[in-house]
């Protein structure tokens, strides 16, 4: 019972007698666990998670605040990952991100320029829209989707061809 539940079994099963629909089900079963430990310190099971071809996501630092929140938004076998923007304003709120493999930042300057201007025209902040246009050019230039719970960066980087994953904070 145990095994069927943590995708053990699948797992088992998918080596012995391999599917498509019991491998497919033992990744998901086994990448849904690799989150729940990361998000509770287990940084090495994020990063193999990776190297094993796990897809990334991108948290912002709303959906590092409320990652319970965050990892209802994530499909099975997705990996979360936060930019060095966002570790560093999580570090500078006091939030934690143990567990969370840090990517660099995005370097299109024009990438950054473009979210910025998306992001006056949604009516953002001006306070720390900077960060946001930075860790909304690195989901795009990385191409992976984004999961916040701002709704002028989710609103200005599907403008620009991203995917988001909007959550309703304190929702």
């Amino acid at each position: 019972m145990v095994g069927n539940a943590t995708g053990v079994t699948n797992l088992v099963n998918c080596v012995s007698h391999p599917t498509l629909g019991q491998c497919l089900e033992a990744a998901g079963k086994i990448g849904l666990d690799a989150l729940a430990v990361a998000t509770d310190g287990g940084s090495e099971v994020v990063a193999a998670a990776a190297e094993e071809g796990g897809s990334e996501v991108l948290l912002d630092t709303s959906a590092v605040v409320a990652r319970a929140a965050a990892r209802g938004l994530m499909k099975p076998g997705e990996c979360a990952v936060i930019c060095s923007t966002v570790a560093r304003e999580a570090a500078e709120k006091g939030f934690s991100t143990e567990g969370l493999s840090v990517i660099d930042d995005g370097m299109s300057a024009t990438l950054r320029g473009q979210v910025a201007a998306q992001l006056r025209a949604f009516g953002a902040n001006a306070q720390g829209l900077e960060n946001d246009a930075t860790i909304g050019a690195t989901s795009l230039e990385r191409g992976i989707p984004l999961i916040t719970g701002d709704r002028a960066l989710a609103n200005a980087v599907t403008k620009l061809g991203g995917e988001v994953r909007w959550f309703a904070p304190g929702g």
